[in-house]
C-alpha cells in the first residue's frame, strides 16, 4: 500500500503538481484533539502534506477553550462562528479557503476506525468525481436514552459501497467524502436550507444535475455524536419541514423516500383517514420512541404524518403534482 502512495506522489511530482489535502471539519461543540492528532499522525505517515481547517459552530465555553489551542498546531486553523450561520455555510466557508489539491469534509463527531483512513483516500483520489467513503457506528450500545439515533444509524447509514454505488447521488453523505479542488466552485451546499436536514440531498441533486461522478468507497468514519432520542427527534422533525419546502418548491423527486410515501398517500385519497390514525397516535409513537426499544417503523410512520399535516395546513391540494427542479 506505502509503495502505491509514494508512486503516486512521485507521479504528482513529476508533473509539478502538489500532493496537498486540505481536511475541512465541521464541528459543533466537539472536542477535537483526539480526532485532529489522529489525523495528522496519518497524513504523516501517508507522506501527505495537509491542512486541517475548522469551523466550530457551537457556542459551549468549556469546549471552546479546550479546542482553542488545536490552532497553536503547525498545520491546523480553528474558527468560532465567523460568518458561517448554518451547516451549508459552514461546509462553504471551509471550502473557500482551503489550498488543497483534494478537499476532505468531515463532522466533528467522527472518528476513524482504522489507521488506513487517509491513505485508502489517496489511492482513490479522482480529479473528476466526488469519493465518499461512509458512516460506521460502534457496536456498543450507548446509554438507553439515546438508543433511536444509534438504531437508526446502524440500519439506514451503514451500508457497503456497492449497495451505495447502485444509486450513488441518493447515497450522498456530507458526513465523510473528498471533493478534488478543481470542482469546489460548483459542488457548493445551498445556503437557503436553514437548520438541520437536507443540505445533503440538494448536493446531490446539484451533482447530479451538472453530470459530476459520485463514487463510493468502503473507507467510513465513526459516527460518535449519538443525540438523546428526544434531541434527535425534534431534529428529525425540522429536518422534515426542510423537506416540505423543498417539495412546495419542486425540488424534490422520488429518490427521497418519505416523499414517494407521500405522494402515494395524498393521490390515493387516504390522507384524512393517515392523519387521524398519525393524531391519535403520535404522542405515545414519540415517547415510546425515547425509550429502550425505539421502532423504525414507528418512527417513518411519525415523520410522514407530519409531513402530510405540514402540507394540508399550507393548503396543498392531494391530488397536486409539485414541480420537476430537482436541484
Amino acid at each position: 500500500m506505502m509503495y502505491c502512495i509514494e508512486k503516486f506522489t512521485k507521479i504528482m511530482n513529476i508533473f509539478g503538481l502538489s500532493m496537498t489535502l486540505s481536511i475541512l471539519i465541521a464541528a459543533y461543540n466537539n472536542r477535537l484533539e483526539p480526532l485532529v492528532c489522529s489525523l495528522l499522525e496519518q497524513a504523516k505517515n501517508a507522506r501527505i502534506d495537509c491542512e486541517i481547517l475548522i469551523h466550530e459552530n457551537g457556542e459551549d465555553p468549556e469546549i471552546e477553550r479546550s479546542n482553542r489551542s488545536l490552532g497553536d498546531i503547525p498545520g491546523v486553523s480553528i474558527d468560532f462562528r465567523r460568518a458561517a450561520p448554518n451547516r451549508a455555510s459552514s461546509r462553504n466557508w471551509l471550502a473557500e479557503r482551503a489550498r488543497g489539491a483534494y478537499l476532505l469534509f468531515i463532522d466533528g463527531d467522527s472518528f476513524p476506525p482504522s489507521e488506513q483512513f487517509i491513505s485508502n483516500y489517496v489511492r482513490n483520489f479522482r480529479e473528476d468525481a466526488v469519493v465518499i467513503g461512509g458512516t460506521a457506528y460502534r457496536a456498543e450500545k450507548p446509554e438507553p436514552d439515546r438508543l433511536l439515533r444509534w438504531v437508526y444509524g446502524r440500519r439506514r447509514e451503514v451500508k457497503s459501497a456497492a449497495a451505495r454505488n447502485q444509486n450513488p447521488y441518493r447515497a450522498f453523505s456530507s458526513f465523510n467524502f473528498v471533493l478534488p479542488s478543481a470542482l469546489k466552485s460548483v459542488a457548493r451546499f445551498d445556503e437557503s436550507i436553514q437548520g438541520y436536514g437536507h443540505e445533503d440531498t440538494m448536493l446531490g441533486y446539484s451533482l447530479k444535475h451538472r453530470c459530476i461522478r459520485v463514487v463510493h468507497i468502503d473507507n467510513p468514519l465513526y459516527h460518535d455524536g449519538i443525540d438523546p432520542s428526544g434531541l434527535f427527534l425534534e431534529k428529525s422533525l425540522e429536518a422534515v419541514h426542510n423537506l416540505k419546502t423543498l417539495i412546495d418548491q419542486g425540488r424534490i423527486d422520488e429518490d427521497v423516500s418519505l416523499f414517494r410515501w407521500m405522494k402515494r398517500i395524498e393521490t390515493s385519497g387516504l390522507r384524512g383517514l393517515y392523519l387521524a390514525l398519525w393524531t391519535a397516535l403520535r404522542m405515545p409513537i414519540a415517547r415510546s420512541l425515547c425509550g429502550a426499544r425505539p421502532s423504525l417503523i414507528a418512527f417513518d410512520f411519525l415523520r410522514l404524518g407530519h409531513l402530510i399535516s405540514l402540507r394540508k395546513q399550507s393548503g396543498a391540494k392531494m391530488n397536486s403534482e409539485p414541480g420537476k427542479r430537482p436541484y
